[in-house]
Order: C-alpha cells, then structure tokens, then sequence
C-alpha cells in the first residue's frame, strides 16, 4: 500500500501545472435560470370555429407579462460549450384577452388566464459556435382556462386548455464567469381541439392554434460546475488538496472504500485505486 501511495505522489507532480479545465472534454456544469424582469411574451390564437350558425377561421393576438425558471446542463466546464441539455422549463404567462369574428353576428370574445408553457422532459443538442441550438420536436404541455363568451348567447363558458404536443424550439446560451443567459427563443405553434362532449349545443366543432412568441424573454442565471468525484472538500475545485486526501484513500484493486472516501471512487466499482487515479489526473484543475 504504501509503495501504491507514493507512486501516487509521483504521478501527480507529472500533471501538476499542465492539467486545467480546458482538459475536462467530459465535464459538465449546471445553470439555474429565471426571466430577466420586464419579459413579455405575444400570443396569438387562431380559431377554427364549425357552429349551425356557420363558422370560419379568425386570428387575434395579446401581450402579456411572463416569468419562468429554467434548468441546463452545459458541456464542457469552461464556454464555449459545445452542446446542452435544457433539464426543464416553466413560463407563466399573465392574462390574455382576443376577440374573433367569423361573420354575420358570429363574434366570441375568449379571455385566457393561468396559461402555463412547461417543458415535459428533457431535450439537448449541440451548440453553433455562437451558441445557438435546435431543439426539434421537444415535448412541451400548455394548459390553462379559457372564458368563453359570445356567438348568439350560445357560449358563456369556460373550457379548460390542456395539451401535450410536439415543436420545435431554439436558443442561444452564451456566458461566462459564472453566469449563462438563455435568449433568442423561438417556439413552433402549438395546436389543439375542443373535445366535442365539452361543447355547447349549436356548436359543432372549436379548434385553436397558439404561437407563443418568445423573443422578448431571456433567462439567465449563476453557472457552476459539475464536480461528482475528487472535490472531497467540497469548494468547486479539484486540487492539491483533494490529492492528499485522494493518496490517504486508496485502497487498491477489490477493496472495498467507505464514505467519506468513495468521493474519489470515479468508476464506481467500489474502491479507489489506479483507475480512479487515471481519472484523478484528467480531473485536476477544474474549477
């Protein structure tokens, strides 16, 4: 063990100095996101509206506030990064009015609250060199109530807006020392139809398209790294430090290691040894 130990103490002076973050090919770091004040976001619904009455397709459109959180994980450590996982997305947008028209007296007026724009799972891609990036088909679920008014008294009601469907989206992240800003955000329309059992007699059928147009929201937030072994102290970095406390936790090959040391346990196959260290030494300088 203890010759284990010095070869150790050898190696590492090897890579001392030579080794930085810009090694890390493999490592990632986390940014926690909000909506920079004063976002907004316009929306605009088009209808296709089927009554005994008659029907036809209107479009109106609404402004309103919108607040959000997101979550990403970047790769590598240090930008440029050179792709992106988006972990999750939230944005509530405040109340929306329309009013549409489908001719002779067939007006409907629909005001919108609680409407909510939520990411349903993860979704990544790699980054251009300027830090945009396409998100085809990423599943995101819009939901909130509809109050509906109009077409000759037959309507004055609300319906519920709940779907889950497919578009695609794009950004651009872009930062540094510390902090990531998510912006240039574009969203496909996202498209739905009124179950007919929720609708009023004399109305055959309502379908809705909504574009929820993002490029007045930017997110941005802190940054920092992903360090899931060596960082025994727990201050972001990987240093001497956690090499003196990786030396004093080595094991060796099939013996077994035990918290607090299985921080340096990188391969996870339950004890610290010379294939922990050869991650150790690709690890070294992150910050």
């Amino acid at each position: 063990m203890r010759e284990m130990k010095q070869f150790y103490q050898r190696s590492i002076w090897m890579v001392v100095g030579v080794l930085s973050a810009s090694d890390l090919a493999s490592a990632d770091g986390f940014a926690d996101l909000t909506t920079d004040p004063g976002a907004t976001v316009t929306v605009t619904v088009t209808i296709s509206l089927d009554t005994v009455f008659g029907g036809g397709v209107d479009t109106d459109s609404d402004s309103a506030a919108a607040t959000g959180t997101a979550t990403a994980i970047l790769t590598p450590t240090d930008p440029p990064w050179d792709e992106v996982t988006v972990e999750g997305m939230s944005v509530s947008i405040g109340p929306l009015s329309f009013h549409f028209n489908f001719g002779f007296l067939l007006d409907l007026d629909v005001d919108i609250s609680n409407l909510q724009l939520d990411a349903v799972e993860p979704f990544g891609g790699p980054l251009d060199p300027d830090g945009g990036v396409f998100f085809p088909s990423a599943m995101f679920h819009i939901s909130g109530t509809a109050h509906l008014v109009g077409l000759f008294g037959l309507i004055n009601e609300d319906l519920a807006i709940d779907n889950i469907g497919e578009s695609d989206f794009s950004g651009r992240f872009t930062g540094g020392s510390g902090t990531v800003v998510f912006d240039q955000l574009f969203l496909d329309p996202l498209s739905d139809e009124i179950d007919p059992s929720d609708l009023p007699d004399g109305v055959n059928s309502l379908s809705f398209t909504i574009n929820v147009d993002m490029g007045g929201v930017v997110f941005s937030g802190s940054y920092t790294p992903i360090l899931e072994h060596f960082d025994h102290d727990g201050d972001g970095d990987i240093d001497l430090l956690d090499y003196a406390d990786f030396v004093a936790c080595t094991t060796g090959p099939g013996i077994d290691v035990f918290p607090p040391c299985d921080v340096h346990d990188a391969d996870e196959d339950g004890d610290v040894d010379h294939h922990d260290f050869a991650e150790f030494q690709v690890a070294y300088g992150a910050q």
